[in-house]
C-alpha cells in the first residue's frame, strides 16, 4: 500500500503540482505587474520598467506561449488523428495478420473524429478490429458511438472490452448493441486465417481479479492477443502464453510535456507504459492514446498526445539461413 501511494504521488500528484505551480507563477507575475502598471498610470505615478524589463519580457513570452498552447490543445490537436503502424514478427503464424486498435472514444453529443475513423480504417481491410474500452462521456454520445463502430469493417471479426467509464458510469447503457462487436468480458476466441489459428482474449475492466476463465484457456503454441483497458493487468500475465497485450486508458497522458512525457497516466505502471510500444517479460505491450477525451468537468483538451489509430502488422518471423 505504501508503495502504491508513493507511485500515485510520483506519477500523478507531483508532476501536476509542479506543472500547476510553474504555470500559476508565470500568470501570477504577469497579472501582478499588469495591475501595478495600470494602477500607477491611473494615479500618475512612474510606471516605466514595470512591463519592459528583461525579466518581464521573458515572462510575457512564456505567458503568450502558454496561451498559444492552450488554444492549440483545445482547437487543433484533438482533431489531429494519427495512424501508427507497428510490425511484429512471430514464429506462431505462417500468414500475415492485420489488427487495428482503437480505444477511449469518449463520445460526446458533438462529433469530432468519429467519421474519420471509418474513412481511415476501412480502406486498410483489417482482419481484426479491437476496441479497448471507454465508449461515451454522456448518454447523448451513445448513438454516435454505436453508429461509428457499426460502420467499421473487419474480415474476421470485431472485438471489444469495457473500460472504467463503461463499467462504473452509466451502467444501464448497452454500448455495443448493433455494432457487430463481440464483447470479451471474460472471453476467449480461437479464430482462423487461411488455416492458421490465433487467439483474441479479453477481460472487462472489473473482471481483472477473476481472470482464470480466460487465462486458463490460453495455449502456448497459438499466437494470442490479450485485451484489457489499462496497462496494469499485464503484470498478472507474466509466464502466461500472451504475445501481444493491447490497452488504452491513459490517453497518452492527454496532456504531455517535452522530455517528461505524460503528465498523468492514472496507471500503476507509471509513465513508462503511458503510451506506445513496450515489453513486459516476454509480452509485447501497446498502450493506445485513444480517440476522445475525458468527460465530466474535465476540459476537452489534448497536448502532445494526439488521437491515435494503431495498425499491427503481425508477420511470420523470417528464419535465419
Amino acid at each position: 500500500m505504501k508503495t502504491d501511494n508513493l507511485l500515485i504521488f510520483w506519477d500523478v500528484l507531483l508532476p501536476v503540482l509542479v506543472f500547476a505551480l510553474i504555470v500559476g507563477l508565470i500568470y501570477y507575475i504577469e497579472a501582478r505587474h499588469i495591475i501595478r502598471y495600470v494602477y500607477r498610470r491611473w494615479t500618475n505615478k512612474p510606471a516605466a520598467g514595470l512591463l519592459g524589463s528583461p525579466g518581464m519580457i521573458i515572462n510575457h513570452g512564456l505567458a503568450l506561449i502558454g496561451i498559444a498552447c492552450m488554444l492549440y490543445g483545445f482547437f487543433i490537436e484533438p482533431y489531429c488523428l494519427e495512424m501508427t503502424t507497428v510490425r511484429i514478427e512471430t514464429d506462431k503464424l505462417s500468414v500475415p495478420l492485420r489488427i487495428v486498435q482503437i480505444s477511449d472514444m469518449h463520445c460526446d453529443r458533438t462529433e469530432r473524429l468519429e467519421s474519420r475513423l471509418v474513412e481511415s480504417i476501412n480502406p486498410l481491410n483489417p482482419d481484426i478490429i479491437v476496441f479497448t474500452g471507454d465508449a461515451v462521456n454522456e448518454p447523448q454520445g451513445l448513438e454516435l458511438f454505436r453508429k461509428t463502430l457499426a460502420h467499421l469493417n473487419a474480415s474476421i471479426g470485431k472485438f471489444a472490452v469495457t473500460g472504467n467509464w463503461d463499467d462504473m458510469r452509466m451502467t444501464h447503457l448497452d454500448r455495443f448493441e448493433g455494432t457487430g462487436f463481440d464483447v470479451l468480458d471474460q472471453g476467449v476466441q480461437f479464430l482462423e486465417k487461411k488455416g492458421q489459428t490465433f487467439c483474441v482474449a479479453g477481460l472487462g475492466y472489473l473482471k481483472g481479479p477473476d481472470s482464470w476463465p480466460v487465462t486458463g484457456k490460453l495455449k502456448p503454441d497459438v499466437f494470442t492477443v490479450f485485451l484489457f483497458h489499462t496497462p496494469d493487468f499485464v503484470v498478472w500475465l507474466k509466464d502466461l502464453p500472451v504475445d501481444l497485450y493491447l490497452c488504452g486508458h491513459t490517453h497518452g497522458g492527454q496532456v504531455a510535456l517535452p522530455w517528461l512525457g505524460p503528465v498523468i497516466t492514472l496507471s500503476s505502471m507509471g509513465r513508462s507504459y503511458g503510451r506506445g510500444l513496450n515489453h513486459y517479460d516476454n509480452i509485447t505491450t501497446y498502450t493506445n492514446r485513444g480517440i476522445g477525451m475525458d468527460g465530466g468537468i474535465a476540459p476537452r483538451v489534448r497536448f502532445l498526445a494526439r488521437p491515435e489509430i494503431t495498425v499491427f502488422e503481425i508477420v511470420p518471423k523470417v528464419k535465419a539461413k
